[in-house]
């Protein structure tokens, strides 16, 4: 995909354009694609932070404009027309006594009344022009006040650091299952196992990734194992597969656990479309034991977005 195309393709998903379908495919991509989740975090952090300099912005051009209006102007420029008022009437005066000179009918003499109307109406229409600064000044409050329709870029979507924090809230003590506590006599297992004890994270994601693709309890308790250490490692997308696996066996010791990991998961890597599902039905299910939990979460999740 073409890097333009690319930039298109994620300011739609950021702004919520892409269909429903298309945009559940994308995030699985997102999820699929360290590389492209990057650029997805990258390109929404820089949207942020243009909208925070554009709102900085608006507001510093607003407090000079507020200074602008409150200086007093200088005086005498909006009297300018009843300054002239005395040069008018001087001309209007000087210029009166020319008139009769002309050699006109006695009928003719009689219209120089309308042509003295002519003063009087220019100086009715000079004397109408300090009405208009005061119009001017309707205009300009009104324009300045447009940016307060832009309020709801205020309303930005939740950061990174937000959707972390309210999962750390809502995390529940991992359960790691030992070798010991399954009785299992696998010499793989219980090494991981001994790794993870020791404190050996990075052996035993190894030992437990060679176990979990197996069919058998024993992998169903390394794909547990697992999706804890990649969660505690804040490694989300590689844990959401092992917490779906576990959490789609309803047989399970700790599905329910798996089920609501999995959903924070879902919150902290902005999986919106799959997190509100996976709650709904969680908060549903009466017997679930996060049930409580799933309704206060999403009610926080749709105050942030």
């Amino acid at each position: 995909m073409e890097k333009q195309e690319l930039f298109i393709k994620i300011e739609d998903y950021l702004d919520g354009k892409l269909p429903e379908a298309e945009a559940e495919a994308f995030e699985e991509q997102i999820a699929a694609d360290p590389a492209l989740a990057e650029s997805v975090a990258r390109q929404r952090l820089e949207r942020e932070m243009m909208e925070v300099m554009l709102g900085d912005h608006i507001e510093g051009k607003l407090a000079e404009w507020e200074n602008t209006k409150k200086k007093p102007g200088k005086p005498g420029y909006r009297n300018w027309p009843w300054l002239l008022l005395p040069a008018i009437l001087t001309i209007a005066w000087l210029a009166w006594p020319t008139q009769p000179t002309e050699p006109a009918a006695p009928g003719v003499s009689e219209e120089k009344p309308a042509v003295e109307e002519e003063p009087v109406e220019t100086f009715q229409q000079e004397t109408e022009a300090p009405a208009e600064p005061a119009g001017e000044q309707n205009p300009e409050p009104a324009e300045r006040k447009e940016p307060a329709k832009d309020q709801p870029i205020a309303k930005k979507s939740p950061s990174d650091q937000q959707l972390l924090a309210l999962a750390g809230r809502n995390e529940v003590p991992p359960v790691f299952v030992s070798g010991s506590f399954r009785g299992s006599s696998q010499a793989d297992f219980k090494a991981a196992s001994d790794a993870l004890e020791d404190g050996k994270t990075d052996e035993a994601i190894r030992l437990f990734s060679q176990l979990a693709a197996a069919p058998t309890l024993t992998g169903l308790d390394a794909a547990n194992n697992l999706a804890y250490l990649f969660y505690q490692k804040k490694d989300f997308q590689k844990a959401i597969p092992h917490f779906q696996t576990v959490a789609g066996r309803q047989d399970y010791d700790y599905q329910e656990q798996a089920e609501w990991m999995l959903a924070l998961c879902y919150l902290t890597t902005r999986q919106f479309s799959k997190l509100n599902p996976l709650l709904t039905e969680i908060s549903t299910n009466q017997a679930h034991r996060y049930a409580a939990k799933a309704r206060k979460l999403k009610e926080e999740v749709n105050s942030m977005q």
